[in-house]
């Protein structure tokens, strides 16, 4: 099994998060990282369904506009988990600047879970999927209007899509975000 590191190639700041989260990552899962290159707004479609206005979070009390650049985090996923089911791999996906330095024991997946997040304070940072799970995650999302950022929806919403999919409330990860380098995501 691998771990999915999305990460923007030559990027700055997303290859020095790239560079050190990857170790960490492969020491305490136990898989190989691999990088998938993922969307910008400079090479991102135009196919999936975004609403004008994402809802407010625990941050904020307000509608803010949805930015290409959120919108082209979801296409980054979109992407991997058509290729994971392509391919029929299960893998943990993380985004180039997960923190699992509070994570020294990793747990072992059971067969019967569908997905697992990893998830600090309203934002995901990585999440484990099998194969057969992402046909459904791509199924949805190309019928459905997406109503906020991809951890939101991933955390908040995607219970009511495939509930007898997701793991018990026991295997969430203490995973945090990596803010150092700055940011790649403008919100």
């Amino acid at each position: 099994m691998y771990n999915y590191v999305i990460a923007i190639p030559n990027h700055p700041i997303s290859s020095q998060y790239f560079m050190e989260t990857v170790p960490v990552i492969e020491d305490i899962t136990g898989n190989q990282c691999v990088m998938w290159p993922a969307t910008t707004p400079e090479n991102m479609p135009d196919f999936l369904k975004f609403r004008r206005d994402k809802p407010p979070t625990y941050a904020t009390d307000y509608r803010a506009p949805m930015t290409e650049t959120e919108k082209a985090v979801w296409y980054s996923h979109y992407f991997l988990w058509k290729h994971m089911f392509r391919y029929n791999e299960d893998a943990w996906i993380f985004e180039h600047d997960a923190d699992l330095s509070r994570m020294p024991i990793w747990p072992e997946v059971q067969e019967h879970v569908g997905i697992a997040f990893c998830r600090d304070y309203g934002s995901m940072f990585g999440y484990f999927v099998r194969a057969e799970v992402c046909e459904i995650l791509v199924d949805c999302v190309e019928r459905i209007m997406i109503i906020g950022q991809i951890d939101t929806w991933m955390y908040d919403y995607v219970t009511q899509f495939m509930p007898r999919h997701i793991i018990p409330e026991r295997y969430n990860m203490d995973v945090n975000q990596l803010t150092h380098y700055g940011t790649t995501i403008n919100h």
